[in-house]
């Protein structure tokens, strides 16, 4: 609300609306229904406002100073009237004290007075409406005898400057108001700067013209208490959809893999996102004001996206046989991982927090690898094993047993590395293992080549399908027909 004093100055057009002016300052006569008549006595008369033919007069004397050439008309200005109000803000502080708003009106109309040239004819006080005023009145020609009238309208800009400066000595807190052009650039509400009578003002409080001063007062109370409670809710309405709308990008982040939100509102940056703008994009994302209990749901829903990405994570290498999980959640290497890999992978696997239930899909999956395998080696190992003997020629066979009875193990690796060249890592890795056993059908040896033959065959089996899938020939030869010397093209579905 504003503490500004505000005043306007209007020349009289007519001798009847000077009448009726010094009317309704004195409370002669009938008055406007707006007007409080039972707090008549409060209105103070500081200096009575002249008759209209005592102004006339006063205007023709001060007006000869100048010797016109012509008349006065009968319908020029013989005065001019002002009224000095003050903002909603400052309007109880001066009430408090009858004698010091008294002292202010007089300064405030004697200094506009006299930057105009004019005297101050009249001065009275108004308590019997909604809000404290006076009415001044003061001369319409200078002692020059020239109208004040264009001088006034022309500095009216100065005006409040002037009244606030002589007001500020009895009521500091006073402040000189926008002004009008100002409050049109800032987009204020018209009724902030466009004067409205005190019909219109009943009018537009929705009170019939006769309603009294305190009806006024409470009217316009209501009114401030539905504007404060206006923006209040249109500010918590706008908060609301801030919040709405930081929600829909965490959850759209969180569902697409651009990010990971744990309890406590960790964050961490998910697959989808780049490594380069996560600094910057973290820092906004813990910049987020939320109610605590969106946080909680967001929480929540990013807790549940990383089980279910690190479920997706394990149940994908469970079945391409890069994991194994033995029935106590024992996590071994599976065939198909690095050995270098295993190691920090392990501690990661341990750390898993995940739900019965998926462990539970979990078990069933490490389950059903298990009679995969094991079905492999059944369905694949052992024919392997006899095509892969029968496929070796027996003469080198011979005489790689023979050199490595005779400890030339280091011969016997070089042919085989041979053979590798030709052949394929994985068989080369396969033959290696059956020159041991052909030295040494121990029973560690038997089970390392069985497990050799139990991966190639998976190998084998794998892309066979995948060529199955593209047309390619019956899977029922996957066992035989690509190792050496059986049907087949041979070196490519073992490497």
């Amino acid at each position: 609300m504003s503490k500004a004093i505000v005043v306007r100055v209007q020349r009289t057009k007519s001798d009847m609306q000077a009448d009726w002016q010094r009317k309704h300052d004195l409370r002669i006569g009938p008055q406007p229904k707006y007007v409080d008549l039972h707090r008549g006595e409060l209105n103070r008369v500081l200096i009575e406002p002249p008759t209209v033919a005592e102004l006339r007069n006063r205007a023709l004397e001060r007006r000869e100073v100048a010797k016109p050439k012509r008349r006065m008309k009968s319908n020029a200005s013989i005065v001019h009237r002002g009224v000095i109000s003050f903002g909603h803000a400052i309007q109880d502080r001066v009430r408090e004290d009858n004698d010091q708003a008294d002292e202010l009106y007089r300064a405030v109309a004697d200094a506009i007075a006299r930057w105009c040239g004019a005297e101050v004819l009249g001065l009275v006080a108004h308590e019997d409406e909604t809000a404290p005023h006076a009415h001044f009145w003061m001369d319409a020609y200078d002692k020059e005898g020239k109208s004040v009238a264009m001088f006034t309208f022309l500095n009216q800009r100065l005006i409040p400057d002037i009244a606030a400066k002589a007001a500020q000595k009895f009521i500091p807190e006073i402040e000189r108001g926008k002004p009008r052009r100002q409050r049109i650039a800032d987009g204020d509400d018209p009724k902030t700067y466009d004067h409205r009578s005190p019909r219109k003002m009943r009018e537009d409080l929705g009170l019939p013209p006769s309603a009294s001063a305190d009806e006024v007062s409470a009217a316009v109370h209501r009114k401030r208490e539905a504007e404060a409670a206006s923006v209040k809710i249109m500010s918590e309405v706008e908060r609301a959809i801030a919040h709405v709308a930081a929600i829909q990008e965490v959850t759209q982040g969180i569902l697409s893999g651009e990010f990971r939100l744990m309890p406590g509102r960790a964050w961490s940056r998910g697959r989808a996102a780049s490594a380069a703008g996560w600094k910057e994009r973290k820092a906004e994302l813990e910049a987020l004001e939320l109610p605590d209990d969106s946080w909680k749901t967001l929480e929540a829903l990013g807790h549940a996206m990383y089980r279910a990405e690190m479920f997706a994570t394990l149940d994908e290498m469970i079945h391409s046989d890069r994991l194994r999980m033995g029935p106590d959640k024992e996590w071994q290497r599976g065939a198909n991982m690095k050995e270098v890999e295993w190691p920090e992978l392990k501690s990661f696997f341990e750390k898993a927090d995940l739900p019965a239930a998926l462990w539970r899909r979990l078990d069933a999956a490490a389950a059903s690898a298990r009679r995969r395998r094991e079905s492999w080696g059944e369905q694949f190992a052992l024919p392997v094993l006899a095509a892969g003997i029968a496929a070796l020629d027996p003469e080198q066979v011979g005489h790689w047993k023979g050199r490595a009875a005779q400890g030339e193990w280091e011969g016997v690796l070089d042919d085989l590395e041979g053979v590798g060249k030709q052949w394929g890592v994985r068989r080369w890795a396969w033959a290696v293992d059956l020159a041991r056993l052909l030295d040494d059908p121990s029973p560690d040896n038997v089970a390392r080549f069985r497990e050799r033959s139990r991966n190639l065959a998976m190998a084998t089996w794998k892309d066979r399908s995948a060529r199955q899938s593209a047309g390619a020939d019956h899977p029922d030869d996957v066992a035989t027909a690509s190792l050496p010397g059986m049907a087949g093209d041979g070196e490519g579905d073992l490497r």
